[in-house]
């Protein structure tokens, strides 16, 4: 203990003494001692025999993730930190470019379950090619992200585990984000990339930096599977997984039709990301009580933050059965917006007179076309995630309600809520 707090003295004292005989040149050799560290760590070739600095940030990162208290989190510094459940990258990498944006310093972690069992023979070793895969796609797109895996036999057991064991100490996600249910056919980004964000081919940055064992990586990502494939999960454990996210008190998040999504460019005409905070069957909740509304407008206003997000206009659209009440709501909303700093158009969209005297399902097609014509500009929609039921007998019911609400519109993201995200006092 002595030695070593003599060789610090040592060490205290030599700076000390460089910089009493010449500040100068003692400024100078450590400026360049600094930027020489710095370009070795960053530049240096690949090496066969280890990096030091992989050691130096994993006790670093320790330290501090023993530091992350769960128990001292406030709603103050709530930020989005999400759980993308991906089935297959090769359709999902513009959904996986968009949440990384809307994650904006929050966790970001990609899940995907392998339906299977590590017994089988040779199967460990696709799973560690594919582990390989991942994480040089997510390098080549250059998202912040870590990538999560899990094995079993049935999908929602494999999910469950994944929502319950993702993240580390008190970096957990609090918002968990999956693709919709449908049978549309899938778009494979990897051997097509056109409308990808950069619009540019997506290995052109592999080919220029990275080697031959990366790119062989790359391509054993899974193929896209057929929708009469056996392993394809039903609706009941789809809807069971929204209930089961839900459950485990996480926000929910499903995305329909990102496929679509062209990201603003410069120069481009004036652009929307709109907001439905409403649910579609009105309640009697007051929207500043409602977390799933409250959760609709920071996400957006997070988005909305974002550099490449930051010229589009934000706008929040309020539904009402009458013009005289829209007035008021607008009036409601605009006070909203001004208390949580929220800078957002508010725009009065008024319902089909008969709206009220539908059918639940009707009334879903009726605002669905309602917002149709009101998106001629839009780039990305927000919308109210309906309750799923309670009774497993409606489950193709509700997915057929919400494939009625979001059908034909711009890429979408339909919201659920469960905890606050946003507080007034100081």
């Amino acid at each position: 203990s002595s030695g070593i707090n003599a060789e610090y003295g040592g060490f205290v004292s030599s700076i000390v003494m460089a910089f009493v005989v010449n500040p100068v040149y003692a400024s100078t050799s450590f400026g360049i001692s600094v930027m020489l560290f710095v370009f070795i760590m960053f530049r240096t070739p690949g090496s066969s025999w280890g990096y030091i600095s992989q050691a130096l940030i994993f006790h670093q990162v320790r330290k501090y993730l023993l530091m992350l208290d769960a128990r001292k989190d406030h709603v103050k510094f709530w930020r989005p930190s999400i759980l993308f459940l991906c089935k297959n990258p090769r359709t999902c990498i513009p959904a996986i470019s968009f949440l990384n944006d809307m994650k904006k310093g929050g966790l970001y972690v990609i899940g995907t379950n392998i339906v299977g069992d590590i017994t089988e023979p040779g199967f460990v070793n696709r799973l560690d090619d594919l582990n390989m895969a991942w994480l040089n796609l997510v390098e080549i797109l250059g998202v912040k992200a870590f990538v999560e895996t899990t094995v079993d036999r049935d999908v929602r057991n494999g999910i469950q585990n994944l929502i319950m064991t993702a993240g580390l100490g008190g970096m957990t996600p609090n918002t968990v984000v999956l693709g919709f249910y449908d049978t549309s056919e899938s778009k494979d980004f990897v051997k097509n990339p056109e409308g990808l964000p950069s619009r540019k081919q997506l290995f052109s940055r592999l080919k220029r930096h990275h080697s031959e064992s990366s790119r062989n990586y790359i391509e054993k990502l899974p193929e896209i599977e057929d929708h009469s494939n056996e392993s394809r999960m039903s609706t009941d454990s789809y809807v069971g997984v929204l209930k089961d996210v839900m459950a485990l008190r996480k926000n929910l998040c499903v995305m329909r039709h990102f496929d679509k999504l062209v990201r603003p460019t410069s120069g481009c005409s004036v652009l929307f990301i709109d907001v439905w905070p409403l649910p579609p069957i009105p309640s009697s909740t007051y929207i500043e009580d409602d977390t799933t509304s409250m959760f609709l407008l920071q996400l957006s206003c997070i988005l909305h933050m974002v550099g490449s997000w930051g010229g589009i206009r934000l706008r929040v659209m309020a539904t009402s059965p009458t013009q005289q009440i829209g007035a008021t709501e607008k009036v409601q909303l605009e006070g909203i917006l001004k208390i949580l700093r929220i800078e957002a158009h508010v725009q009065t969209v008024v319902l089909p007179q008969d709206y009220e005297r539908l059918s639940e399902v009707e009334k879903y097609q009726s605002l669905n076309r309602t917002i149709r014509e009101n998106s001629t500009n839009t780039v990305v929609t927000f919308m109210y995630l309906p309750r799923p039921p309670l009774d497993t007998d409606k489950n193709q019911d509700y997915l057929d309600k919400l494939t009625a609400l979001s059908d034909n519109l711009p890429p979408t993201l339909l919201v659920s809520g469960l905890s606050k995200v946003t507080t007034t006092e100081l």
